[in-house]
């Protein structure tokens, strides 16, 4: 960790700005198509297994993790939830398409919980929703120009948003999977997770060899363009949404904030390697973690540097209680939010492939070939979970939801210790 100057002269590559990147509503390189192709909206009613269910009024509350980062803020914490502690076992597992290739179904970023619903992208250009008590099929859709959906959906409202390699942005109702709208950007929605916030649904996009946009702003209700900001090169980053401002990384090694109303850009910093991960907003500072293995924590307001922390991971950050947790590339790291000092280090075998989520005391996170928990005040481990290539994870009423690459999705229930799958 160091702490002032550090080897990319981050501090001195702040750029201030009221400009506008192509921002105007009017450029018209991307609209809204109204909702008229049709989603497969019935269930299909084949469900998952294992399920035990009838868990009634006194159940968990499944409900929060809204969007990939739980949050507009994309903190990936839920401080009012609580992680198994001991052990984990399936209570049910649904696959996403039960009568195809299991493999082009993968399952790739976060399920999101809902209401009682898990909602999960998939590469069979897929969307799906379960039940999260028993694990039931509710509906699936797929869209005829969605395409491979490698990002979370976002879900506010009973709307559900979702962005694929197709080039569109879909809305689908959520309790039915019927689509509402659709936009169309640019270029494929490639692991970029759409986040809403105030009504507008923000998303990024690869650049089209033409030229064009790469993130958008479009209005939720209606799928209007509000504004797009070119940024000159794929944006594979979720975007964050803090007090009026949209943080969103870019490959040209660049962190942009921009105007959530008006898309001007307010400061860039050129952080020196790519960011492809979603940067968090606690108490006006953002972290940000970078392809060359650093982690920043960047004053919100004017991005300049309060610290840097070198790792060698390039997965997002997780914040909780004043501590981010980060990839080490073959390790996880909690370091102190404040100031950038480390709290403690966890050997990753494998290496950490899906970002950390953090509750409830526990910080879950993914590795090659397994899901793991590990104390969030000693840094020991609580339990692993075998499963090749997992998701990153939504914590929702006590329990674990993920995917894998199998195309099967998971609800994790706290077991006692020796019951506990490995």
């Amino acid at each position: 960790m160091t702490d002032g100057d550090t080897s990319h002269g981050l501090r001195d590559r702040i750029v201030k700005s009221r400009r506008r990147l192509l921002a105007g509503a009017g450029v018209a390189l991307a609209g809204s198509v109204a909702g008229c192709l049709g989603g497969d909206g019935g269930s299909d009613g084949d469900g998952g297994s294992d399920g035990d269910g009838g868990l009634g009024g006194g159940g968990p509350s499944y409900d929060g993790w809204s969007m990939f980062g739980r949050e507009p803020q994309n903190t990936r914490h839920a401080p009012d939830e609580s992680a198994p502690a001991d052990g984990v076992g399936e209570r049910w597992t649904a696959p996403v398409d039960p009568e195809g290739d299991a493999v082009a179904a993968s399952v790739k970023s976060s399920p999101v919980v809902v209401d009682g619903t898990v909602y999960v992208g998939s590469w069979n250009d897929t969307v799906s929703a379960f039940s999260a008590e028993t694990g039931e099929r509710e509906w699936s859709s797929s869209p005829d120009r969605l395409g491979t959906v490698s990002s979370s959906p976002a879900v506010t409202d009973g709307t559900v948003y979702v962005g694929g390699h197709g080039r569109f942005l879909y809305a689908l109702n959520a309790g039915t999977g019927e689509e509402e709208w659709t936009f169309e950007v640019t270029s494929p929605i490639e692991r970029v997770s759409p986040t809403v916030a105030d009504g507008t649904v923000y998303v990024g996009c690869r650049r089209s060899v033409s030229g064009g946009d790469t993130v958008f702003a479009v209005d939720a209700d209606t799928g209007d363009r509000r504004w797009g900001v070119d940024t000159g090169e794929d944006v594979y980053c979720t975007p964050t949404v803090a007090d009026g401002t949209v943080y969103v990384g870019c490959n040209d090694e660049t962190l942009y904030a921009l105007d959530a109303e008006t898309g001007d850009e307010v400061w860039t910093v050129d952080t020196g390697g790519e960011v492809d991960e979603a940067p968090a907003v606690v108490d006006g500072t953002v972290f940000v973690s970078d392809t060359h293995g650093n982690s920043y924590a960047l004053n919100a307001d004017t991005g300049e540097e309060e610290w840097t922390f070198e790792v060698g991971g390039s997965a997002g950050p997780a914040v909780g209680d004043g501590t981010v947790y980060v990839d080490g590339g073959d390790s996880l790291h909690a370091v102190e939010a404040a100031t950038g000092e480390e709290e403690w280090t966890f050997p990753v075998e494998g290496g950490v492939v899906a970002t950390p989520a953090v509750t409830g005391g526990t910080v879950v996170a993914g590795t090659d070939e397994a899901v793991l928990a590990v104390d969030v005040e000693t840094g020991e481990e609580r339990w692993t979970f075998s499963v090749e290539e997992p998701s990153p994870v939504a914590i929702a009423g006590g329990e674990v939801f993920l995917g894998d690459d199998a195309g099967v999705v998971y609800a994790l229930e706290e077991v006692e210790a020796e019951d506990a799958e490995e």
